[in-house]
């Protein structure tokens, strides 16, 4: 009896042994688990400082040391850049009549009085106008005297084709110009961005003073149906260069269309 009592003893005492070493195996299992968790989060947490910096903190550094430029920001030496201009293409009756100012202004000076900024292409049968640079219109009027060539009377393809060229060329995408094209049926608006613009009212215009002109050509055709293409384009030109400090009264006339039939 007294060996069946302490056989029982012995038997608890190994059972409890057994679920006590149990019960911390598996305590210890977790502290070694949670440990090698905290052990990698620690290293990518370390290795991702040292990348961040190794990468960021460098750039960042340049960037609070050298300032960067922005899209909207006018270049340093922008204040010496060309920008006058106003051209307006009127049409009125079977006739087109182009008028440009004279004025070339660089900065907060006028250099120039009487420069020419209309053209005629194709032998008199389109005339164009420019606001930009000189050398760069030119080029462009020469790329498009080439593709009127290779597509008479169709004015609207040839400017077509030239757009795209001066969109996609990387020498003429550098071409700073903006260009009004005329012949006897059609007025468009060719820009170096790719844009071919016919437009809606018979009135068309560019350069610095251009809204002006536009505007009082709009407001001229609105009131006075008797005056001619080219005398409404004269008087809004000059309503336009009494507001724009970049336009002057020194104009250059082109004009195209029906003859007037003699009485």
């Amino acid at each position: 009896s007294v060996f069946s009592t302490t056989a029982h003893h012995l038997l608890s005492f190994s059972h409890t042994h057994t679920h006590f070493m149990h019960h911390h195996h598996r305590l210890w299992s977790i502290a070694c688990r949670r440990a090698s968790v905290f052990s990698t989060t620690t290293t990518t947490a370390t290795t991702t400082t040292s990348t961040i910096n190794r990468t960021v903190l460098p750039a960042s550094s340049a960037l609070l040391a050298t300032p960067q430029k922005r899209f909207y920001e006018v270049p340093s030496n922008n204040k010496n850049r060309t920008r006058s201009t106003t051209v307006l293409a009127v049409r009125k009756e079977g006739r087109v009549a182009l008028v440009a100012d004279g004025q070339v202004s660089q900065g907060n000076c006028i250099v120039k009085g009487n420069a020419r900024k209309l053209r005629q292409l194709a032998n008199g049968s389109v005339i164009a106008g420019f606001a930009g640079s000189t050398a760069d219109a030119i080029t462009l009027f020469e790329r498009l005297e080439e593709q009127i060539d290779k597509y008479p009377s169709q004015l609207m393809r040839a400017a077509v084709e030239m757009a795209k060229s001066w969109r996609q060329d990387k020498y003429l995408r550098k071409l700073e110009a903006v260009m009004v094209v005329a012949d006897q049926n059609t007025t468009l608006l060719v820009s170096g961005d790719g844009n071919v613009l016919e437009p809606e009212n018979d009135v068309l215009a560019i350069g610095s003073g251009g809204h002006y002109a536009q505007a009082a050509a709009l407001g001229v055709l609105a009131v006075d149906n008797n005056l001619s293409a080219m005398e409404i384009a004269k008087i809004s030109m000059r309503i336009a260069a009494n507001i724009c400090v970049f336009s002057n009264s020194n104009f250059t006339e082109l004009e195209l269309g029906k003859k007037d039939e003699q009485a």
